[in-house]
């Protein structure tokens, strides 16, 4: 199997945010929301915590982890979904979320990871680093 060229990952990453920002966003948030709770709760991150979420669509995880005080930020490929969490932490009255559209590099890169690939990423999200 070959890597991917920088072509074909632009090609398909524009792709996915075609799909991702055309969808129905709330009716797939409400199919989610059980699996995102019960994940969420094997989680057991401690308040004071930062919680990055990639990928976060409309932050069905993010929200819980926010609403136990544990600072999150969110950043998602589709601008409509970030715009859609930003209202759904202001409607909760929560602080301590950032949202951010786009960084589709690292969407992109997260779709296709060797054993290798994840290393680099335990390495650069590490505290401190």
């Amino acid at each position: 199997m070959s890597t991917p060229t920088s072509k074909e990952m632009g090609s398909l990453t524009a792709r996915l945010k075609e799909i991702w920002t055309a969808g129905d966003d709330d009716r797939f948030s409400r199919y989610l929301e059980g699996g995102a709770r019960e994940f969420y709760e094997r989680l057991t991150i401690a308040p004071g915590c930062h919680l990055l979420d990639v990928a976060c669509g409309s932050s069905q995880l993010a929200l819980m982890a926010a609403k136990d005080c544990i600072e999150v930020t969110g950043v998602d490929i589709a601008g409509n979904l970030v715009e859609r969490a930003r209202a759904r932490t202001q409607a909760e009255g929560l602080d301590g979320a950032d949202w951010e559209p786009g960084l589709h590099q690292i969407v992109s890169v997260t779709i296709r990871t060797s054993k290798c690939e994840r290393s680099g990423f335990y390495r650069l999200l590490r505290k401190g680093a």
